[in-house]
């Protein structure tokens, strides 16, 4: 639910960091086969039942959309514990190329409820309208490379 397989299948062969105050995840060495075989497992079985966010964005925001969506991240704090383009906090997940690594839905339903999404998340809850969390999600989905 929460990982676009292209991501997942990049990450297994060359593991990167994506919290930076974390450990990162070893090198297992596994070919494209092997890698795309995992990928297809994690995105069959580890659906979320209670994420049924549809619908919830646009899969081409305008760039009115996503420059509400900057603004509410500048606006709530956001860049205090993560990282784009290497200005921010180290607590958070990096947040370059996010657009690359999460489903929208998943964004969508995290930034909604971030500890129904990840119990105990350190993530604030600001109690965001759909519209906000709508247009926060088209900018984090228009940051890639």
């Amino acid at each position: 639910s929460k990982l676009k397989s292209k991501w997942i299948i990049d990450f297994l062969i060359s593991p990167d960091i994506i919290r930076p105050l974390s450990q990162q995840m070893p090198r297992f060495n596994l070919t494209t086969e092997e890698a795309e075989t995992a990928a297809r497992f994690i995105k069959e079985n580890l659906q979320r039942s209670d994420m049924h966010p549809e619908g919830a964005v646009d899969s081409s925001p305008t760039s009115g959309q996503i420059e509400a969506g900057e603004k509410i991240y500048r606006d709530k704090g956001c860049y205090a514990c993560h990282t784009i383009n290497g200005e921010g906090g180290a607590v958070g997940p990096e947040l370059t190329n996010v657009g690359e690594r999460l489903e929208p839905e998943y964004i969508f339903f995290h930034l909604k409820a971030p500890n129904r999404a990840v119990p105990f998340s350190p993530e604030p809850n600001y109690g965001l309208s759909d519209e906000d969390v709508r247009v926060l999600t088209h900018f984090l989905i228009s940051r890639s490379k």
